[in-house]
């Protein structure tokens, strides 16, 4: 999960959005876009249903959860800090 929870981060989201094709590619499967609108905070994320009641698969549920953040972080981390963020609350005020 990648949460952007400031002033700003409905423009970061809309920046992030504009990028879905190519982030979707790069991480190799869909993800969750949540703008939650009224609210300041957006994110993006991505699940998986689980039971945690069967011990025989928290292994795979580990490896599938560092996985999943070691991509995220690859994906999202120099997207984040190119973020614009004179461009996000322009975007924000238009909204």
């Amino acid at each position: 999960e990648f949460v952007m929870l400031n002033d700003s981060a409905k423009g970061q989201f809309q920046q992030l959005l504009a990028m879905k094709p190519q982030i979707e590619q790069e991480l190799g499967h869909p993800i969750e876009w949540v703008e939650s609108p009224g609210y300041k905070q957006s994110k993006v994320l991505v699940r998986r249903s689980v039971n945690l009641d069967i011990r025989g698969n928290w292994m795979e549920y580990c490896k599938w959860l560092l996985q999943n953040l070691e991509d995220f972080h690859r994906v999202f981390s120099g997207r984040a800090k190119q973020l614009d963020i004179f461009r996000a609350e322009s975007i924000e005020e238009e909204q």
